[in-house]
């Protein structure tokens, strides 16, 4: 009997047999997740607590212009409308508009005779 000796392939082989058993590690897990998911009952959407995405939200107001200056909203915060006629105005220029278009603003008489 002849003697056959070539190079050592044992480290080929491990490398080999850990490669086979990490892949069929990953395809029980995906498996196993796949299964469990489908067996799962649906979820419910998350609570609408963002009024952004909610249906029934206010009308865009950033971007639009000002009635008083008709300078550009940046932010929601800066926007106010007018109790009256619902006019968006800047925060800061809804006096001067209820003034100019509505007039001076008139409390009602409280005390006992006027004056």
């Amino acid at each position: 009997m002849s003697d056959i000796s070539g190079p050592d392939l044992t480290p080929l082989f491990w490398l080999a047999g850990c490669l086979l058993l990490g892949a069929i590690l990953v395809v029980a897990v995906l498996v196993f997740a796949l299964r469990r998911r489908a067996t799962q009952p649906p979820r419910e959407p998350p609570p609408g607590d963002d009024s952004r995405w909610s249906p029934e939200s206010a009308p865009q107001r950033v971007g639009r212009a000002c009635a008083t200056f008709s300078k550009v909203f940046v932010t929601d915060g800066e926007v106010a409308a007018c109790d009256s006629c619902k006019t968006l105005c800047h925060v800061d220029c809804l006096a001067r508009h209820c003034s100019a278009a509505h007039g001076p603003r008139q409390e009602p008489f409280r005390g006992g005779a006027a004056p």
